[in-house]
């Protein structure tokens, strides 16, 4: 699934039209529209933060819509690649599994943060 088709599928999940997402991430009606058409490719981290707030999902989610099925020694977001440090490779699979979850949760929490500090209120 390509990231165009998953943000439309979102959006359309929460009943945003192009033009109320663009609004809510501060972009482009044809912006959202290009991304959604594969005419512009995974936006930069700004962005797709302002597209999570906008749509309530952790970041990740945007990028990753299935739990892939290989674990990968690396994640790459945007066009920024992080490394899974040494300790991390040492633990055990429920101990990756933790970590990842700690992960998935600050990311939830910095999504409502950015929510919060943009609308003035917890999303709903």
């Amino acid at each position: 699934m390509n990231f165009g088709f998953w943000l439309r599928k979102l959006r359309k999940e929460r009943g945003y039209s192009q033009s109320k997402l663009g609004t809510l991430a501060e972009v482009s009606s044809q912006y959202i529209s290009d991304m959604e058409t594969g005419k512009r490719n995974c936006p930069t981290g700004p962005v797709l933060a302002r597209l999570a707030v906008a749509l309530g999902v952790p970041v990740d989610h945007l990028l990753m819509p299935e739990k892939p099925t290989v674990e990968a020694s690396s994640v790459t977001i945007g066009q920024e690649s992080q490394e899974r440090t040494p300790e991390y490779e040492a633990l055990d699979p429920a101990e990756k599994e933790e970590v990842d979850e700690l992960t998935r949760q600050f990311e939830k929490l910095t999504s409502k943060l950015l929510y919060e500090r943009k609308h003035g209120r917890p999303p709903e």
